[in-house]
């Protein structure tokens, strides 16, 4: 009695896909590493799967193409032929031929009996050359597999969506009866609000999970890149190590569709512009062979992308040249970096003279902008000459479901996602600076830009309180609003008739109270910003401001010492106990740290002795309650250089004790 091919059939395609992958990636290493029998024995087996199960449900050409792979993998281990560019390219031309038969989806040959005879190796694959001689093999490289997928469900792609808009709008309508128990009294609203609290939290987790069955890693984009990379560097005649890094990282579906176009774009333009010729590179002293990077990773809700190449970069004086002579550029003499990125990713623009099958029609970079803007990303481009060029691909990890800052402004409300905004300011604690009737807020030494958010929408009913700096990974500028509403997580929505068209705009929501608030893009708005103050007009060397970072577990007097500093004109970073504060110290390199001694987790002295012996030797001076000259001889002998009691903080009492440490009174600025 037979078995039911059928019911097998979605697990051996995905087999055959993941032994397909395999052997791909397998013939690119050992191309590398061409005296690996490791590698061919890898390759043996996978090829030797392919074929078992092809003739096992019944596709009879894949079994023989399958076969003839495994002897092509045989005679090179046995040395009757040597591995050639050539050889490998027909090699993998016979692994296409296997990807193509199942990604047309062909039905299984009619006959189930296996046929005996021979296979005959098909057109694609190399005829057989004799080895002339053998070095020592190399035991180090091994082939890199997948892990197959198991314990999985298939479920369709729309299916979730749909499953998920089901969901969003249940959410959506649990904000809008968020404000019903306001309506209510006594009792009755509390126990209202207890289930609705209960609901909404319930759904919010179910969302969340749904959504992370809809990511999606990056592999599914990287992987096939190695193999064009490679047949792309022949067709140059050009030498090139690829790397990828950051294969598993995640991001939703709608974010993969969008990708590949502008990734093979700027692979294109780093082999055909950037990398030079092997005869090139050693005329300037560089290793023949070039270096690509392909890197993912997350950080803070966004994904970047980084493209890394060791070529000549990127000719400036030559991009600025051809845009003057096209009239790209509106104000010619005042042409900076950001104006000439532009000019590279306009339509048709292209710094070539011939076009080429490659390049030269002035096609690729304008598809790379086009994909960041479906993706509500930006473009990072960091090129020096004869070093090399960086394009980072920076864009939310996700589309739809934003954690926001609500805003609100000239009477009407805005939001910006959470992981662009640095800091907010009372704007009567900081001190702005003005020149050319221009206003900018000095921030980790650097002006910034400065405009209110109402009059960049042209609303002139404002009344400023707050300063919020944004950032668009690579820039950052600063808005003027009224008040800073609340935290919340948006679910995110395109936009209605009203507001179709206006690029700043990410999308809408509906916020917990059942407001429509239009979520703006930090990008956009960065460049509103930019366009309508300009960039810093500072000739005049500007005071760095002192940094100092401050553990205090108290929300109070964390906001009471913070404020202080900062209206001293202190650039102040904060943490709510010695871990958060260790944490804090990888990415933020303070003048001065103030710390408390009473923290949970870990206090003021466990704190001063993690960092000293991590060789952190910021001046440390503590303020605390503790008082009494035993603590003080404490703090001292652990390598404190001062302490302060709270009882008697002022902003003249810091300042003496920093003098007393041998260290200058900020001035303001």
């Amino acid at each position: 009695m037979s078995f039911n091919r059928e019911s097998f059939r979605t697990k051996f395609l995905s087999e055959v896909r993941e032994k397909s992958e395999q052997l791909v990636e397998g013939m690119l290493l050992l191309e590398v590493h061409p005296e690996n029998t490791d590698i061919l024995r890898e390759l043996m087996r996978a090829a030797h799967t392919i074929k078992g199960s092809s003739k096992m449900m019944g596709y009879s050409e894949a079994a023989e193409q399958a076969h003839a792979l495994e002897q092509c993998f045989m005679d090179l281990i046995e040395g009757r032929v040597s591995l050639s560019k050539e050889y490998v390219s027909s090699l993998l031309q016979g692994i296409d031929r296997i990807k193509r038969l199942f990604s047309e989806e062909v039905a299984p040959a009619p006959s189930s009996t296996p046929s005996r005879e021979e296979p005959s190796k098909p057109e694609s694959l190399p005829k057989e050359e004799k080895r002339e001689d053998r070095s020592e093999q190399s035991p180090s490289a091994r082939v890199v597999t997948t892990t197959p997928m198991v314990n999985y469900l298939r479920v369709g792609v729309d299916d979730l969506r749909e499953l998920v808009g089901n969901l969003e709008s249940v959410f959506l309508d649990l904000n809008t009866l968020g404000g019903v128990w306001e309506t209510l009294s006594g009792g009755t609203r509390r126990e209202t609000r207890e289930v609705f609290n209960k609901a909404r939290s319930k759904l919010d987790q179910s969302i969340q999970k749904l959504r992370e069955l809809e990511l999606v890693p990056l592999s599914t984009v990287f992987d096939p890149l190695p193999r064009s990379v490679r047949d792309l560097a022949l067709e140059l005649k050009k030498e090139v190590q690829f790397t990828v890094e950051g294969r598993d990282t995640v991001v939703e579906k709608k974010i993969i569709e969008a990708l590949p176009d502008a990734l093979v774009h700027l692979i294109r333009n780093a082999l055909d512009h950037g990398i030079e010729t092997q005869e090139e590179r050693k005329a300037k002293g560089k290793p023949p062979i070039g270096s690509l990077l392909l890197k993912a990773y997350s950080q803070k809700g966004t994904i970047y992308i980084q493209i890394c190449d060791d070529g000549k970069g990127i000719d400036w004086d030559g991009v600025k040249e051809k845009a003057l002579a096209k009239g790209l550029l509106p104000h010619p003499e005042e042409v900076t970096q950001r104006d000439l990125v532009k000019v590279l990713t306009s339509p048709g623009f292209s710094t070539r003279e011939k076009v080429t099958e490659i390049s030269g029609r002035g096609v690729g970079m304008d598809v790379v902008y086009q994909s960041l803007q479906r993706l509500k990303g930006s473009l990072g481009v960091d090129s020096k000459k004869d070093k090399g060029t960086t394009f980072t691909l920076s864009f939310p990890s996700t589309l739809s479901l934003v954690d926001s800052l609500i805003l609100e402004t000239g009477g009407n409300l805005f939001a910006l996602p959470i992981v662009n905004i640095d800091r907010i300011y009372k704007k009567e604690k900081v001190k702005l600076l003005s020149k050319n009737q221009k206003v900018y807020l000095f921030f980790e030494n650097n002006a910034l830009p400065v405009l209110s958010l109402a009059k960049l929408f042209n609303n002139e009913r404002e009344n400023p309180h707050f300063l919020v700096v944004f950032n668009n990974t690579f820039e950052r500028a600063v808005v003027l609003v009224d008040r800073v509403i609340c935290k919340e997580p948006l679910l995110l929505k395109e936009t209605g008739e009203f507001l179709r068209g206006c690029d700043h705009i990410l999308g809408e929501a509906l916020a917990k109270g059942g407001q429509v608030v239009p979520v703006l893009d930090p990008g956009k708005l960065l460049e509103m910003v930019k366009d309508a103050v300009g960039e810093s007009v500072f000739e005049e060397k500007v005071q760095e401001k002192r940094k100092i970072l401050l553990l205090e577990d108290s929300d109070l007097t964390r906001a009471v010492v913070e404020d202080t500093l900062i209206s001293a004109g202190y650039l102040v970073e904060t943490a709510v106990d010695g871990l958060d504060g260790v944490e804090k110290l990888k990415g933020f390199k303070p003048d001065i740290i103030l710390s408390d001694v009473d923290m949970p987790r870990m206090d003021g002295f466990q704190f001063l002795k993690a960092i000293r012996t991590l060789g952190d030797k910021t001046p440390l001076l503590f303020l605390s309650s503790r008082e009494g000259d035993k603590e003080v001889e404490k703090a001292i002998q652990l390598g404190a250089e001062g302490y302060l009691y709270k009882s008697d903080f002022s902003l003249e009492a810091l300042q003496n004790a920093l003098k007393r440490m041998g260290m200058d009174e900020q001035e303001n600025h």
